[in-house]
């Protein structure tokens, strides 16, 4: 499973914390990331799962015709221009590699993003994989320089006939872990999606489409109670009054619960008091867990380290990336070189280095949440077509004119303390028409 986790703020007050690794060493703040060995898209939300079953390859996978393209010229993408105007993005396989890539690249966006701007005491959560299926099921339905702009974020981009699908199982127990996953679409009744678009979500992502009222009180309320039982009741706040209006006519939503116990717990008798650095500079007193074990340990380019907590049946772990710290540098300035390098290849080739050590740990109990509104993000990767009323080509999905993405955000939660972890993620978009003058 994936789930990014940048702390920076510890208080004694409050479970926020963050972990010090070998030698029992203060350090400046760190990234924690939630990986199993295999990306699945079946998770459709906060993390990767290994044996994440998948629904067998459909017989005839369906692919609606591609709409014109719009005749505007779009903004320069920062990424590379790798296909034609005018393509149908139903016709591109994706592979679990390539999804984990746009994922990532997203997920690296958004940290990017907050770095020079966020309270340096503030935390920062976001899951890649909560974001994925949200932006497939969108992507299949936008056409031409819509989704040529999408594409880039993706490493393939050659157009085939699909020949695997994806899955989102409700509910997982692997060894002791519990995992639950649901990805969702709602139409308003009186403007339905195109039968073709709903019948690839379905076959593709596995994604059903319900109906909803939008102007409705209870609308929100719907997917809010959807999001919650997602989340094992942690996320219950994911849309507000104001996000669904009458011209709502698409809401794209996935969301995941992970909960794991160590298969070394650490003792609540050895939990005691300490100083951490904050991002701030400043030292805080936070209550620390301490565990001296064999671990799995590696060491990063800048001089890190990356620690491996495994979770009861061997499938998932828990991985602390811990960066260098130089002589002179500002506090935050090894973990912003790190975010900078967040990829596929480079976790690889983390994860690939770690070998059993002694390892004496200082793990900080925290529990924290964070709100990431991604259209920054996707607008910074080349993405803003989409979000242009004027400009975006939605054409795939429905037969009405002018729609476009009016918002995007992630909830997010963390949690770790002396018996495990426990985190959830959900993921939201909405999609409105643009109102027409009379």
């Amino acid at each position: 499973m994936k789930f990014f986790y940048r702390p920076c703020n510890m208080n004694s007050g409050r479970d926020d914390s963050i972990s010090n690794l070998n030698q029992m060493k203060t350090s400046t703040s760190f990234r924690i990331l939630l990986r199993t060995t295999a990306l699945s898209l079946c998770s459709a939300a906060a993390f990767e799962l290994t044996g994440c079953d998948r629904p067998a390859t459909p017989q005839s996978p369906v692919s609606p015709s591609p709409a014109p393209s719009v005749p505007t010229t779009p903004p320069t993408p920062t990424t590379s221009d790798a296909v034609k105007p005018g393509y149908d993005p139903t016709q591109v396989k994706l592979t679990e590699a390539e999804r984990r890539a746009a994922e990532l690249k997203v997920a690296r966006q958004v940290f990017q993003l907050a770095a020079p701007t966020a309270d340096p005491r503030a935390n920062l959560v976001f899951s890649p994989a909560s974001f994925g299926p949200v932006l497939e099921a969108l992507w299949f339905g936008t056409r031409g320089e819509t989704a040529q702009e999408i594409a880039p974020l993706f490493a393939g981009t050659a157009v085939q006939q699909p020949d695997a699908t994806t899955g989102t199982p409700p509910s997982q127990a692997k060894g002791g872990a519990e995992f639950r996953a649901a990805a969702s679409l709602w139409a308003p009744e009186q403007h339905p999606l195109l039968p073709a678009y709903g019948e690839l979500v379905q076959q593709r992502l596995g994604i059903s489409v319900s109906t909803l009222k939008p102007g409705a009180p209870e609308a929100v309320d719907q997917i809010n109670k959807w999001a919650s039982e997602a989340t094992g009741g942690r996320i219950t706040s994911l849309m507000t009054a104001g996000d669904l209006r009458a011209t709502t006519r698409l809401v794209a939503a996935s969301a995941a619960f992970f909960k794991g116990s160590w298969s070394q717990p650490f003792a609540p008798g050895e939990t005691r008091d300490g100083d951490f650095m904050a991002g701030s500079g400043e030292k805080v007193l936070t209550a620390l867990m301490h565990g001296s074990r064999r671990a799995r340990l590696g060491a990063l380019p800048d001089g890190g380290q990356v620690l491996e907590l495994a979770f009861t049946g061997g499938g998932q772990r828990l991985l602390v990336l811990l960066p260098g710290m130089k002589a002179g540098a500002a506090p935050l300035a090894g973990l912003a070189e790190l975010e900078s390098q967040i990829s596929a290849e480079s976790i690889g080739k983390w994860t690939g280095s770690l070998t059993e050590n002694d390892v004496d740990i200082l793990l900080p109990r925290f529990e924290v949440r964070a709100s990431a509104k991604l259209p920054e993000a996707l607008a910074a990767l080349g993405v803003r077509r989409i979000f242009d009323e004027k400009a975006a080509d939605l054409s795939g999905l429905s037969a009405a004119p002018g729609l476009y993405l009016s918002t995007v955000k992630q909830e997010a939660f963390l949690r770790v303390d002396e018996a495990g972890a426990e985190a959830g993620a959900a993921t939201v978009a909405v999609v409105e028409a643009k109102e027409m003058k009379a």
